[in-house]
Order: C-alpha cells, then structure tokens, then sequence
C-alpha cells in the first residue's frame, strides 16, 4: 500500500480505522483505489470496511448491502413476472398471489442454489443475462431503425439544430 503522504488530494485521509469518524463521500470514493489488497481471500467487504473505516461501517456496508438486495429484488422479480406472464400469455402469473409467489420463490432460490456451484455460475448467468438482455435486443432495435429509416418511412421527430437542443429562453 502506498504511503498516505504520497497521494495527491485536497483533503485529509486518514488510514487508521476510526469508529469515530463519519467519512465524507469522497473519502469513501477513494477506498477502492487506496485499498486494493484490503479485499483479500476471507472477510469480504465487512473485512474490508471495517479494516478501513471501523466495525460499525463494516456491519452499515453489509447491512446496506442486504437492503439493497432484499428491497429492490423483489420489485425487480415481480417486474420480470409480469412481462414473462404478458409474453406467454398467462394472466394468472400476474394476476393470481399464490401463483405469482410460487413462481417468484423458484426463481429465488434458482439463483440461490447457484451459488453452491461458486462465482463460475454466477459469472456465466451474468454473461448470458448481460447478452440476452442488454446486448441483443440493443443490435435489434438498432437494426431494425435502420431498416425503418433505409425504407423510406416517416420519421415521427424532426432533428435539426433548432429542435435537438431545447429552448431554455421560455424557462
């Protein structure tokens, strides 16, 4: 690790773990960079912010860490459910509790399971989702503007230079 009098910054940091100590967000934006072998094999990022920040951050980074996740996955499941229910045509995925519970703990505990199989099945799930979901259906629409616009056919916006940029005159 590099010594703190070598960084180049307009503000204190302070190595040392103060429990104490409320980090102002740019200090927290710096702890990656600053602290790359704090990671190590064990303890994860309750190791690696309690090393840094103290304890009480530490258990905050988990804690904030499983909010996140135990928030905001199951509006993102119950998203996806829907569209699955709209896509194969089945109103009751959507529509019926029970069944849009069942089919949203299957779902849960896939993933879960696949985490007995290490971070290989986790990196390939995020492979295929990244190109099934993000990359694919990019090129298509992609393609398919271009076809749209090679045709021929009318374009519903006007862009020039008087319509691209809007008028902040009126505000």
């Amino acid at each position: 690790m590099s010594d703190p009098e070598d960084i180049d910054c307009d503000f204190p940091i302070s190595f040392e773990p103060n429990p104490e100590a409320s980090p102002e967000p740019e200090e927290l934006a710096l702890l990656p960079p600053n602290h790359p072998g704090d990671l190590g094999e064990e303890g994860g990022v309750f190791a690696w912010v309690s090393n840094t920040l103290g304890p009480r951050w530490g258990f905050a980074a988990i804690s904030f860490g499983y909010l996140q996740i135990a928030i905001g996955f199951i509006p993102m499941l119950y998203f996806v459910l829907g569209a699955l229910s709209y896509i194969l045509k089945w109103p009751a995925l959507n529509e019926d509790p029970i069944t849009k519970t069942i089919a949203a703990l299957i779902i849960l505990w896939a993933l879960a399971l696949t985490q007995f199989g290490g971070t290989k099945y986790t990196a390939r799930i995020a492979k295929v989702g990244f190109f099934a979901g993000i990359l694919l259906p990019a090129f298509i629409l992609i393609a398919l503007a271009a076809i749209y616009l090679h045709s021929g056919a009318p374009v519903a916006i006007e862009m020039d230079s008087k319509t691209f940029f809007p008028q902040i005159t009126h505000y």
